[in-house]
C-alpha cells in the first residue's frame, strides 16, 4: 500500500460527480471520469477515477513525467506487446510508467481505475 500523504483521499460516492466521456459513433456506453484531488492540466500530481464500461478497448496515454494506475473494481487486460498475451489485472493490481507513455487496455466487465499522474492523460476508445 502506498501511504504517501499525497495519496490520502476520503470521499463518499455522493461527494463526487462522474463526467461522461465523449460520445462515440457506437451505441456502447462511454467511459466516465471523476476528479479526486489536484489541479488537472498542471504539472503537479492529480488523482482521478476512471470508470470503464464493459467491453471497453482503448488507450490510456500520458504526456507527463509519470502515471500510476490501480484497478479498484473489476479487471482490465494490459496489452504490452502484440506478440504476447495480455496481462489480466484484477482489483488491487497496478501498473505505471515514467515519462510519456501509452498503455493499451481493455475490460470485459465494468472496471474502475484510480489514476495518479503528473501531467495530462487521455483515454481514447478504439471503437
Amino acid at each position: 500500500v502506498n501511504m504517501d500523504a499525497t495519496n490520502m483521499v476520503w470521499l463518499d460516492a455522493s461527494d463526487t460527480d462522474w463526467i461522461e466521456g465523449t460520445a462515440s459513433t457506437s451505441s456502447k456506453p462511454s467511459p466516465q471520469l471523476t476528479f479526486l484531488w489536484g489541479q488537472p492540466g498542471g504539472l503537479k500530481p492529480v488523482g482521478t477515477m476512471l470508470k470503464l464500461p464493459a467491453d471497453f478497448r482503448g488507450q490510456l496515454a500520458s504526456n507527463g513525467s509519470s502515471v500510476r494506475v490501480v484497478v479498484v473494481k473489476g479487471a482490465v487486460h494490459l496489452h504490452l506487446d502484440d506478440s504476447k498475451p495480455a496481462s489480466l489485472l484484477s482489483a488491487g493490481s497496478y501498473f505505471g510508467s515514467q515519462g510519456p507513455s501509452a498503455h493499451q487496455i481493455s475490460s470485459q466487465e465494468e472496471a474502475i481505475l484510480y489514476v495518479r499522474t503528473k501531467g495530462e492523460f487521455r483515454l481514447k476508445s478504439n471503437d
